[in-house]
């Protein structure tokens, strides 16, 4: 039975690993993969794990989860997480000793985790978002070129907008 403070990177993580008590029975460097999350649980017989909330953290902690870990995603504003931490030097290894200590410890504040249903709606209206932008942009990056050239398209929606270059065609400066 082990507890692992999860120091959490796009390509790499490092990992804290140890009793509950807090003897640290080791500390590496892994792969941020599912299978070399996997390997590491069944390995270690991790039952525990703190990671800090990030970007990445939610795909990490239900996969942990998945793989029936208590997964606590803490958050990082909350200072007494870190308080054994050697501010002098930041490094991930101190990182995740910092945070298998708080974990021992319970000095950690939850991060708040969004439903499977907020994050579906949240991840549409992103798509959405971005792709509007994304269509303004290129009407006007469109519209410009024909200046260039001497057309002027009129003033229209985005939807009539293909209609009115066909039209434009016929009109120039």
């Amino acid at each position: 039975m082990a507890i692992v403070g999860f120091d959490l990177g796009k390509r790499k993580s490092q990992v804290c690993i140890g009793t509950p008590e807090g003897v640290v029975t080791a500390e590496r460097r892994i792969d941020t993969s599912r299978e070399a999350l996997e390997e590491l649980v069944k390995k270690h017989e991790i039952t525990r794990v703190l990671i800090e909330a990030s970007t990445s953290a939610e795909w990490v902690a239900r996969h942990l989860e998945s793989l029936i870990v208590e997964v606590v995603v803490g958050d990082p504003r909350f200072g007494p997480m870190y308080a054994k931490l050697n501010n002098k030097i930041k490094t991930d290894k101190r990182d995740a000793r910092a945070l298998f200590e708080a974990l021992r410890l319970d000095a950690f504040q939850h991060a708040h985790r969004r439903s499977d249903q907020s994050r579906a709606i949240r991840d549409l209206l992103l798509t959405r978002t971005a792709l509007v932008r994304t269509r303004a942009k290129l009407v006007i990056t469109v519209r410009s070129l024909l200046e260039l050239y001497g057309y002027k398209p009129a003033p229209c929606s985005v939807e009539r907008f293909v209609a009115t270059l066909e039209e434009c065609r016929f009109r120039s400066g």
